[in-house]
């Protein structure tokens, strides 16, 4: 299966043998991202008060974006439904934070460096000299991290190192055994995210983690590679081929992508505004399709049949 990548060893490999985490580059650079949920989880009762339901953070240093995540997230989450094959989607699906990847640190180095606003100016020296945009960008990471705020049943930290990633992801879903794991990606969506409102049909969908725990990490915007991850339990992962209907250009026509959807089953902690219209939190599964640079852990176990 694309995408997929299994644990085994020291190293994450390919079902095609190839190392995903070696070299500099973080993985996947090349399975949501949307900062309503490293900041409140999944539009959580918290973050759906006040501004015309726009969504509000009390950080101004991460305030621009949560504004923008907010408008868009009603095209961003799903009914499970829809990823029945023959079904029209328009998805959205965000953009890889770094497109072109940042460094991956050793684990000695990433703990070196202390993820919190208080470190903010150390940190802008350690990569000066750095623009504004990256200023930003460090500041509302660091804020990020530095206030978590998991809703209500959900587990969530942020890493800067593999092996904190996989030890978190262990600890979720696999009971602590670093290599009883399996790590899904979607390689097939573009860096630059799916954002245009065409329509595609559900040519295909396959089940590949049937009802149970999940942990999904973000890729930051960050100088380094760091990840926010998260489990919000259960959840239910399909793998969805997705063919371009709509046709802006010669060759449109028939486009086909990969992509993994994350459909969580308890949806009861969720807020209104997060849910499809005319549904109520709680009532059905919500799901979204996961950027080209985040990383989805399952425990390893035979996937459930489609």
């Amino acid at each position: 299966m694309r995408g997929l990548h299994t644990f085994g060893g020291d190293q994450l490999q390919t079902t095609r043998g190839q190392h995903i985490f070696g070299g500099a580059q973080p993985p996947m650079t090349r399975g949501l991202h949307i900062s309503a949920y490293f900041r409140w989880g999944p539009g959580s009762k918290e973050s759906s008060t006040s501004n015309n339901g726009q969504g509000e953070d009390r950080h101004d240093g991460v305030k621009h974006q949560m504004h923008d995540d907010f408008t868009v997230l009603n095209n961003t989450v799903f009914l499970e439904e829809a990823l029945t094959p023959g079904s029209t989607v328009i998805p959205y699906i965000r953009p890889s934070a770094i497109p072109g990847g940042a460094p991956l640190l050793r684990r000695a180095v990433a703990d070196s460096i202390s993820m919190s606003t208080e470190n903010f100016t150390d940190i802008m020296e350690m990569f000066a000299p750095a623009s504004h945009a990256m200023a930003r960008d460090i500041w509302s990471t660091l804020d990020i991290c530095e206030h978590l705020r998991p809703v209500k049943g959900e587990k969530k930290t942020c890493v800067t190192c593999v092996e904190s990633m996989v030890e978190f992801a262990a600890s979720v879903v696999a009971g602590g055994n670093t290599r009883d794991l399996r790590v899904f990606s979607s390689p097939d969506v573009p860096a630059e995210g799916v954002t245009s409102g065409r329509r595609y049909k559900v040519a295909a969908s396959r089940v590949v983690t049937a009802a149970g725990d999940t942990v999904t990490c973000h890729n930051m915007k960050f100088p380094v590679a760091a990840y926010m991850c998260h489990a919000v339990n259960p959840t239910r992962v399909y793998t969805v081929a997705l063919e371009s209907v709509d046709v802006a250009g010669a060759g449109e026509a028939g486009q086909r992508m990969e992509a993994l959807a994350v459909c969580h089953l308890d949806t009861s902690e969720f807020g209104a505004m997060t849910m499809p219209e005319h549904v109520k939190p709680g009532e059905a599964p919500l799901c979204h399709f996961i950027s080209r640079d985040s990383v989805l852990w399952a425990r390893d176990m035979p996937a459930a049949a489609a």
